[in-house]
């Protein structure tokens, strides 16, 4: 499988999850969610503090053993959500 890492516009991303997402534990659902869809038999989620520009600013990380997304899924949404790909 091609590892693939998408180029993130952190800003044009927080805005899209936030006009989906009204309650912050809705994007906590839909990560837990779309693991199961994927086969996921193990979820692991982390949460941190981080110093980002002088704030402090909460990190949550989702990681999961599922299938995932193949190149060309990957590559499709990431073109949806008008971001790209390195």
């Amino acid at each position: 499988m091609t590892k693939t890492t998408p180029n993130v516009d952190q800003a044009s991303t927080f805005f899209e999850i936030a006009s989906d997402f009204r309650d912050p534990l809705d994007a906590v659902r839909e990560a837990i969610s779309n693991a199961f869809d994927a086969g996921a038999k193990e979820i692991r989620i982390s949460a941190t503090m981080a110093d980002h520009r002088g704030q402090k600013e909460l990190v949550v990380q989702f990681q999961d053993d599922g299938v995932g997304m193949d190149q060309i899924r990957l590559i499709q949404k990431f073109q949806r959500l008008r971001l790209s790909l390195i």
